[in-house]
């Protein structure tokens, strides 16, 4: 099996919580530099220049680095098990922090020593951050202060920064880096340690508007991931499947679910099956995913509306397929 040979290697593990892991090390960061329009104030002692943004390549080599541990764990996954018994939260950003986390603690296939993680930053007896990883560098013996993000945004409008929105429409894009860089970064030591170097590791995907044309931001990685999004799920081309996603799956797609294609697929016509706002991903025949598509349904109350009364699509799964050239 050729895991370098896939621009999405961690699909070769058959480990749920492998693919997880590599995909935490092997996909791609969402920025390739900071956006001009981000935000800053004079007074700042950083700014996003001075913050690191680790490219594809720098990923690709840790991902080559580790493969003989994450075939290892392929086989005997005892010990990420174990690692993620202590993860109480079901945040999709915790949950990408615990498995970089594992990572690091690995560190005879990398030159990064954790010094220190979620180290809480005090104005006297108020607490007023965290640092995600404080590291050392065996390299270059420098002090490194990472903080880690993993977002999913909707693009809308003209796909500037403050146009991509989060699940939670109050969390933009642009919110979220000028936090990165005026507030997370702001701090220059630690009780034990002067910080010598930054680095922003911000991974995810982008979900752009189904039905128009995809021009990706010029401060976008051209490797990064993609997908599309609407307010309402075009029927499934033939031979293919939709299935609803679990929010975990919004990293990777977990294998062997059943999918669902109309309200009579789970066999029980009495009890209609409803789309509701989230991830659906569209499978093809070896339930591979070939898609990902996130709705945004407009409606008041209840949450999910009846599949019959939302599905009418001015827009067909092969249109979105046109654009990004998948058949």
């Amino acid at each position: 099996m050729n895991f370098l040979a896939t621009d999405q290697p961690w699909l070769l593990f058959r480990h749920p919580l492998v693919r997880e892991l590599a995909f935490c090390i092997a996909s791609p960061p969402l920025l390739a530099h900071w956006p001009a329009s981000l935000a800053f104030n004079a007074n700042q002692f950083i700014s996003a220049q001075d913050i690191v943004l680790p490219d594809s390549q720098f990923w690709q080599q840790q991902f080559v680095n580790y493969l003989p541990r994450l075939q290892q764990l392929d086989t005997h996954p005892q010990q990420l098990e174990q690692h993620l018994l202590s993860l109480h939260s079901r945040r999709l950003g915790i949950r990408f922090e615990h498995l970089l986390a594992f990572w690091l603690h690995d560190n005879t296939y990398h030159p990064f020593t954790l010094l220190g993680q979620g180290i809480k930053r005090m104005d006297g007896q108020r607490t007023v951050g965290e640092i995600d990883f404080l590291i050392l560098n065996q390299d270059t013996q420098k002090i490194e202060h990472w903080e880690v993000a993993i977002k999913f945004y909707l693009g809308e409008g003209h796909l500037n920064p403050e146009h991509w929105l989060g699940a939670n429409r109050r969390d933009s894009l642009d919110r979220k880096l000028n936090h990165v860089c005026l507030h997370q970064f702001n701090v220059t030591h630690t009780d034990e340690h002067a910080i010598d170097l930054r680095r922003a590791i911000i991974k995810g995907r982008l979900y752009y508007p189904a039905g128009k044309p995809v021009h990706y931001p010029n401060w976008a990685t051209p490797q990064h991931l993609t997908g599309f999004w609407g307010y309402t799920v075009p029927p499934a081309p033939k031979g293919f499947t939709w299935r609803y996603a679990s929010r975990q799956e919004w990293m990777v797609a977990i294998p062997d679910f059943m999918p669902i294609n109309s309200p009579t697929d789970l066999g029980n016509e009495t009890h209609p099956v409803y789309w509701r706002n989230g991830l659906y991903l569209l499978l093809d025949t070896e339930n591979k995913v070939v898609l990902h598509y996130m709705l945004r349904i407009i409606h008041k109350s209840p949450q999910s509306i009846n599949l019959d009364n939302t599905l009418k699509p001015n827009l067909n799964a092969v249109d979105i397929f046109n654009q990004i050239s998948i058949i």
